[in-house]
């Protein structure tokens, strides 16, 4: 996967979108910054991450931003909080 940055199609990315806020909605509060830093080491090592784009090749989010909140999680269950 790391060579060919392919994402998800739109489609699945709105669902993923959805599915997303759902689990940050469960609990909206910012995510401490040694979580945050901790889940982005995370996705830094994983093999769908797409380093130039920050982006998750498996739910194409980005991923700063979804580390950011706590109520997130990883697509591929990876985060361990």
């Amino acid at each position: 996967p790391k060579d060919n940055p392919q994402y998800p199609s739109k489609r699945a990315m709105l669902r993923n979108i959805a599915l997303s806020a759902a689990q940050a909605a469960r609990d909206p509060r910012p995510a401490p910054r040694s979580l945050k830093e901790k889940r982005m080491e995370v996705c830094y090592k994983c093999e769908w991450f797409d380093p130039q784009q920050q982006r998750c090749r498996v739910c194409g989010c980005y991923m700063a931003g979804k580390a950011a909140v706590r109520g997130s999680k990883c697509p591929k269950g990876k985060w361990i909080d």
